[in-house]
């Protein structure tokens, strides 16, 4: 088990079962209640992955491409502590399908249940849940390597995954495989030392040495970034727009067991800002306001607007780059500075 000793192993586990010996001598119910709390959630644990909703959108190659992201919900994948940590995300290969309306290209990613319950189809605020469809599709063009549109359609809730379920599932476990195969092996040689067990009181133990591995993990190799499939660096911000981070976090991806982390710095600190949809001489838009404490004039702002980004740099002061959630007309974009609240705003009209 990466991150622990078999040794650490061996002690961690020796020391959970002393204090069920104890809890079953000097209190046989909670004992009881202790055991059957953990069956269910070893239980909930090994179930395979649930969707949650399928995204449409457009891989820009020649010709186009439909691709279909499916978002998954797995008790399997970690949930953040907190606001600021990483947020760990597995995901599938790109896979070619076809159905009555044709060919299409197909990904599914899967998250923790509290992520997407926090972020997904049935997130209040808009502006999160595109973040959290911006950030998978980050996560997409990162990993295969292609470049995939901004403009995106929710599927209906009739229409929750595209493709076969049951393949889906077991692409999803066929990330995790080396973990499981480790597990086993972890849970044989403590058999070896402490008697066998039932399938039932592994699955709960497994769980348990999860968490464990993780925590150790995560305590000698920091918790931001991911690795991907070619071992580079893509940091990806999830913090709600709406909410100032206290430090960057990021999606760290989940595979065959690793929970890696490497820092990923920025040379300077993002300033607060909001990004909201709005009306501008009756064309849709978006508003992007940024505060820039000690800034006094535009001049000292490098400003660079693109059909899906904006990026902002104010020289040994601020960096700051966001992602738009609809493709807009960078060429007619307005930017003012107000001296006073020293405020720039964007807007930005929005692409049919």
């Amino acid at each position: 088990m990466e991150g622990m000793t078999p040794e650490g192993m061996s002690s961690q586990a020796e020391h959970i079962w002393g204090m069920l010996d104890d809890m079953a001598n000097n209190d046989p119910q909670a004992y009881r209640r202790f055991i059957d709390k953990q069956l269910k959630e070893g239980k909930e644990l090994m179930k395979p992955p649930e969707p949650h909703m399928c995204v449409q959108v457009i891989i820009m190659s020649k010709p186009t491409r439909t691709l279909f992201i499916n978002f998954c919900s797995w008790q399997r994948i970690p949930a953040p502590k907190t606001p600021e940590d990483a947020v760990p995300v597995t995901g599938t290969s790109l896979s070619q399908e076809e159905d009555n309306k044709g060919p299409f290209s197909l990904i599914s990613v899967a998250m923790n249940p509290n992520v997407l319950e926090q972020f997904g189809r049935n997130c209040k605020n808009q502006i999160d849940a595109d973040t959290l469809i911006q950030l998978a599709i980050d996560y997409v063009e990162n990993e295969q390597n292609i470049k995939v549109s901004r403009t995106y359609t929710v599927l209906p809730e009739d229409t929750l995954y595209k493709g076969e379920l049951q393949f889906v599932q077991i692409s999803l476990s066929n990330k995790l495989g080396k973990k499981d195969e480790q597990f086993e092996d972890d849970i044989k040689r403590l058999e070896k030392q402490f008697g066998p067990m039932k399938d039932d009181e592994k699955d709960s133990l497994m769980s348990k040495l999860s968490n464990i591995a993780v925590s150790d993990t995560k305590q000698n190799k920091g918790n931001v970034g991911f690795t991907s499939a070619t071992n580079g660096q893509h940091p990806i911000q999830l913090t709600p727009m709406h909410k100032e981070p206290h430090k960057k976090g990021l999606i760290e991806e989940i595979k065959d067991g690793s929970h890696t982390s490497n820092s990923a710095k920025r040379k300077f600190p993002a300033p607060k800002y909001t990004l909201e949809p709005c009306e501008n001489d009756g064309l849709r838009c978006l508003e992007l306001r940024v505060e820039l404490p000690g800034v006094k004039s535009v001049s000292e702002c490098e400003l660079d607007i693109s059909e899906d980004d904006v990026q902002l740099i104010v020289p040994d002061i601020y960096e700051l780059k966001v992602k738009l959630p609809s493709t807009v007309n960078d060429d007619r974009a307005q930017a003012k500075f107000r001296k006073k609240t020293s405020i720039l705003t964007l807007i930005m009209p929005v692409r049919k």
